[in-house]
């Protein structure tokens, strides 16, 4: 029968840690660990080496998480399981059920750094990584709003590029949920793109023929809905119908609170009479 194998090894710190196995099909609950996407939990032996085995995955590729856990129980107790603490590592990875994968250190003893593994598409995730730090660091020499809108087009633009190379529509949907993360700086610059890009629509086409029915295709088909309609309600009025909206607004509601004083001041001057 198929098999998986995902073994790895953690720092001294951390081989007290909990480590735990997840399987992710919510790519907005990407970062953090959440009870419901957990398949296993083990702990690192002596020399920090663990391990994962089973059969229960799908024949397909999916997003993973393992992630060590050093938070204290207080920690554990007031934010159960949704945001790693300080004391905690992650990495993801794309993987299937006949996979045997490999977390080693790397070269200078860094844990979660390095995937070795015979599924070409494992590495993926960990590459777009590299990727966005290396975007991270660029913004840092930037100054100037015109300077950080270029930067910003222009890296949205190389990690979408850098996706489709990839060929794993699943490593691209990692990107996106990224680029779209309304927390994100890139998201006001992701909704102009998506204006006139047509890589989101052949996003979903590839996800569609490579993932079709899965829980991943039908929450980027739903959010591109949504995020489209947004965009197109953002362009239907310019932003001063919006300004002029708020002045009637406020300007209704003090004459209302003045005729409201007056009518009060003469109903009590009516009474003294």
């Amino acid at each position: 029968m198929a098999q998986y194998q995902f073994t790895g090894r953690v720092t001294e710190s951390l081989t007290e840690g909990d480590i735990y196995l997840s399987l992710v099909e919510d790519y907005r609950k990407i970062s953090g660990v959440y009870e419901e996407q957990i398949l296993m939990k083990t702990k690192a032996d002596s020399i920090g080496y663990f391990q994962f085995t089973g059969n229960n995955l799908p024949l397909a590729n999916r997003i993973y998480r393992i992630h060590v856990d050093m938070c204290p129980e207080v920690d554990r107790a007031s934010n159960p399981l949704s945001k790693p603490c300080k004391h905690s590592r992650e990495v993801f990875f794309l993987a299937h059920n006949q996979d045997t994968l490999n977390l080693p250190f790397s070269f200078d003893q860094e844990m979660f750094c390095s995937v070795i593994a015979k599924n070409e598409k494992s590495r993926t995730l960990l590459q777009i990584d590299s990727l966005k730090s290396d975007m991270k660091f660029d913004f840092v020499d930037q100054s100037g709003e015109a300077n950080k809108s270029l930067n910003a087009k222009k890296w949205i633009h190389t990690l979408q590029q850098f996706g489709v190379q990839l060929q794993e529509p699943l490593a691209e949907l990692y990107t996106y949920s990224f680029l779209s993360d309304r927390s994100n700086f890139l998201h006001d610059y992701y909704l102009e793109d998506l204006k006139s890009n047509s890589y989101y629509q052949n996003l979903l086409t590839r996800l569609e023929s490579s993932y079709p029915d899965t829980k991943y295709t039908q929450q980027y088909a739903s959010e591109l809905k949504a995020d489209q309609f947004l965009v197109e309600e953002r362009d239907q009025y310019p932003w001063w119908i919006y300004l002029l909206g708020g002045v009637l607004v406020l300007f209704f509601m003090v004459n209302f609170y003045i005729i409201g004083k007056w009518f009060q001041h003469k109903q009590k001057k009516g009474s003294s009479e």
